[in-house]
């Protein structure tokens, strides 16, 4: 599991909350209990990936990529606002 996901954020005001939703490719939920509110997620395996991030406000954006191989990464940026 050497995945990663390399997420860029800007808009919005304040500091940004993060919430990871990932589900592998049979169905199940990825364990990202310890990286659940990070920007990015490294060491990940492969699987479907869905990110919301909120401003302070409480406004957001959503974000999804699939990892299709365990060494695989992805870079994604975001505009809240």
């Amino acid at each position: 599991n050497n995945g990663y996901i390399d997420v860029t954020v800007e808009g919005g005001t304040g500091l940004y909350a993060y919430n990871w939703i990932g589900i592998d490719f049979d169905g199940n939920t990825i364990d990202l209990s310890d990286q659940l509110n990070n920007q990015d997620l490294i060491n990940i395996p492969a699987g479907s990936y869905e990110l919301t991030v909120y401003d302070q406000n409480n406004s957001d954006i959503d974000g999804d990529g699939v990892i299709n191989s365990d060494d695989q990464d992805i870079d994604g940026d975001g505009q809240i606002g």
